[in-house]
């Protein structure tokens, strides 16, 4: 994994989609995958790829409460909706790392969870201008779930984590099995 903060950071793999391909955020166990695999789908049909089978089996829309974390975790610092000069840089970052699309500008901007209403959902995005701004809208755009465009979709999934047995439990183990065959060379 390649470093953007001290918690967002570009996964090896992501659900299989190869090498670069999201983001892992260590702090809330979840894995980001990158917008260029979403860009040009409605709401509804990236929904009917999340089943066994699909292309985006295993994930699921995330929530806007997910995506302020993870814009935090990435060191973004002003969520208000305002263009911040604080906010350039780990917007940068960040947008190297989970992609671009064409919606105006270097912008990210994406279908989240949260409906607005029964066909309407929220297209969170995250946005750097020429003038040196970074711009966070959480709440922005209730776009229809039938309609495609440029929109990508924000998905995420729980990690997947391989444990790494103790030094102590493999030492354990390590001395149970030279025990036992010093017993059985005892017995011979």
């Amino acid at each position: 994994m390649t470093p953007a903060s001290a918690t967002v950071m570009l996964a090896d793999d992501v659900g299989g989609f190869g090498a670069g391909a999201g983001v892992r955020d260590s702090d809330t166990n979840l894995e980001w995958l990158n917008l260029r695999f979403s860009v040009g789908l409605s709401f509804n049909n990236v929904s009917a790829q999340f089943g066994a089978g699909g292309t985006f089996d295993g994930f699921r829309y995330a929530t806007r409460a997910e995506l302020s974390t993870f814009f935090t975790d990435a060191g973004i610092s002003n969520l208000s909706g305002s263009g911040d000069v604080a906010n350039f840089a780990p917007i940068q970052a960040l947008q190297a790392l989970i992609g671009t699309n064409d919606c105006g500008g270097l912008c990210s901007l994406a279908l989240s969870a949260d409906l607005a209403g029964s066909d309407i959902v929220f297209n969170p995005f995250i946005q750097i201008n020429g003038s040196g701004l970074g711009f966070v809208n959480l709440t922005c755009c209730a776009f229809p779930v039938d309609v495609e465009s440029v929109r990508a979709s924000w998905l995420v999934r729980e990690a997947e984590i391989t444990t790494v047995p103790e030094p102590a439990t493999i030492a354990l183990l390590v001395f149970g099995l030279a025990g036992l065959g010093f017993s059985r060379r005892k017995n011979a």
